[in-house]
Formats: C-alpha cells, structure tokens, sequence
C-alpha cells in the first residue's frame, strides 16, 4: 500500500515516559514539531523508543504500522537501539520501500561502527546516515559508507527576536547548562571559579550557576563539590521553554567537556541562540562550531589553570563579551531546524 501523500514516521528517544530532557530527547521533540509545521500535523507519526522496555510488543506494533502507512522514516536511536531496531528496520525498508534516514544525536557513531562491522553493513544499506560533524562524516567515509551527509545539530527558536543585554560587570555571571556528569568537565567549572576567587572570597570577581539533571550515580560527589564553593549554585533544571529567557542574562558559558560521546554540544549551540559566548574545551569536535574570539575560546582539556587564564582575559577587558554576543546570535542563524527539515524531505524525495 503506498501512501497518497508525504508522510513521515519519526522514531527515536522522546523522553516523554519519565519527561526526560538531554540532548537526544530535545532533538527528537524539535524535529518532530518542525515536521509537523512543514507538513501538518496529520502527516506526521511519532513513536517513542523510551516505551520500548515498558510494553515492547505496542512499540513494535506501532513501529511496523508507521512503516506501513508513512512514506518516509527518520529515526533517531541510540547505541542500543540502532544495534536492536536497524535490522528489523532494514527488513521493512524491503518489504514496503520506504526510504530510512538516520540522524544521530552526538558523537560516537565512527566508533561504535569501527568496531562492529555487521553493524556498519547494515548502516551501508540506510538511504541517509546525518552527522553533525564534517569530522564524524570523514571518519565515517573512512570506514567505507557511502551514504553520509552532514546535517549540523538544529533547534527551533524566533530568529526575528531581538535580544537586549545588559553591560557586563564583575563579578562576571557564568553559566554551566548541560547534564551534570563528571565528564562534561563540572569539576574542572568548579574549581576555576574557586581558583578566580581565593584572593578575596568576600568579593569574588566571577560567580557560576549551573542548571541540568543531575545523572542518579554523581549526586554524591556533585554534592560535594557544591559545598567547596560559595561562589557556585545549582539552579536546576531549566524548561526548555525558558532557555531563551534565562541564558541571556549570564555573561559566558562554561563548557569544559570531556565526553566521549560529544557531536555538536547542544550546550554550545544554545548559548548561541541565547548570544552567550562560550569557553569550551578543546575536545572531540568543538573547535568545527567555536569560531574563537568571535563566539568564544577554547581552553585545554582538563585544564583549570587554562579555563582561569580565559575568564581572566574577559575580566580584565569584560567589553569584549557584547561584541561576541552579536556574532553568537549572526552564528545561530544556520543552525534553525526549519532549514534541516527541507534538506531531509528533499533528499528523501528523491528516494520516493
């Protein structure tokens, strides 16, 4: 049965069981909203791999009817679940010839695909493979795929909307808004702002706060690490709907990273929107998305004394940051998801 119109399933990590929101689950939801204004709301099905666990045989019911009545599939899993689903994925794509675009959240695809070539034959037989990074895409061509094509990490927001700063002044105001693990570099946050301020704690030169789930198995240490600092506190998790409202009001983001699993840091991105110049380590791909000393800088991994030497250099010539801001807002504009939705249907059209 072919569908009389362009439809689309989008499979992936919604989050929407336990309203879990990183980067994957943010992604997944942007991309579902942009379909649906591209093409109505009717012509666009979601399934969410987050239920899979609780009742399988309706995931997988709804998976094999979304591939039977769409005419187009993009998904969006994770390690495990492009190990599980490609394969029954990939006997469907035969079975009814719906093109299947692949758009992976973060950085560990050439990795994963190195190592497992059963894996990365059947990842050879998808119609799309969409990297964030042109390093990922290199590395990814290396290995003998032939389907890989870059598409950057995408959100939704106004790019009309006018953002008013205000002048900045010390103590500078950082910001930290990612997941809080040990590996997207907190500590290493942590202990520059202690550093920056030990020669007069009564008046500190720099104050951070930090929003982002805090992962089940680091509450302890982070705990811990929150109370060696006066000058540090965790705000929470912040809304997705008020990202764009809170970010703006801190003068740099701090993003000292060291994930293995990095792409293109959702991180980096929102501080963009949000014309908020960011440090960020020298890890993984960042250097592809921070033009430095336009929309921030870039420290050394793993390096307190570099992340203090930074803010030191915007502390001693703090009117530096409202011109980067306009650069991270002009740098934002190619990265709308309205512009990724069209590549994606163009491409997929072409598969029809």
């Amino acid at each position: 049965m072919e569908p009389k119109e362009i439809s689309v399933l989008i499979c992936g990590h919604y989050g929407y069981r336990n309203n879990q929101i990183d980067g994957q689950t943010i992604k997944t939801r942007v991309l579902k909203v942009a379909y649906a204004d591209a093409l109505g709301e009717g012509n666009v099905r979601a399934v969410d791999s987050s239920f899979f666990r609780l009742s399988p045989a309706r995931f997988l019911y709804e998976a094999r009817k979304g591939f039977k009545e769409c005419s187009q599939v993009v998904m969006l899993p994770g390690i495990r679940g492009l190990q599980f689903f490609l394969p029954l994925f990939l006997r469907w794509k035969r079975k009814w010839g719906r093109p299947i675009q692949y758009v992976v959240v973060g950085g560990w695809l050439p990795q994963l695909l190195a190592k497992k070539g059963w894996l990365r034959h059947l990842c050879a037989q998808l119609d799309g493979i969409y990297v964030q990074t042109a390093g990922m895409a290199e590395n990814l061509s290396r290995l003998g795929l032939p389907n890989i094509k870059i598409l950057p990490n995408f959100r939704k927001f106004d790019c009309n909307q006018k953002r008013s700063f205000v002048a900045t002044t010390i103590p500078l105001k950082l910001v930290f808004y990612s997941r809080v693990i040990r590996e997207k570099g907190i500590e290493y946050a942590i202990d520059a702002v202690k550093q920056l301020n030990a020669e007069d704690p009564a008046h500190p030169r720099v104050l951070l706060d930090v929003y982002g789930p805090v992962a089940k198995n680091y509450q302890r240490d982070f705990q811990r690490c929150l109370g060696e600092s006066k000058h540090v506190s965790y705000r929470g998790i912040l809304a997705p709907d008020n990202v764009y409202a809170v970010l703006p009001t801190y003068d740099l983001m701090i993003f000292p990273t060291y994930y293995e699993g990095e792409g293109f840091p959702g991180a980096i991105l929102d501080s963009y929107i949000a014309g908020v110049p960011i440090i960020a380590s020298d890890w993984k791909y960042n250097r592809e998305f921070v033009d430095e000393g336009r929309t921030g800088v870039l420290c050394r991994m793993r390096s307190v004394e570099d992340i203090v030497f930074q803010v030191e250099t915007f502390i001693a010539n703090p009117e530096r940051i409202m011109g980067m801001r306009q650069h991270c807002l002009e740098k934002a504009q190619n990265y709308h998801v309205e512009q990724m939705v069209q590549r994606l249907l163009h491409d997929a059209s072409k598969r029809l």
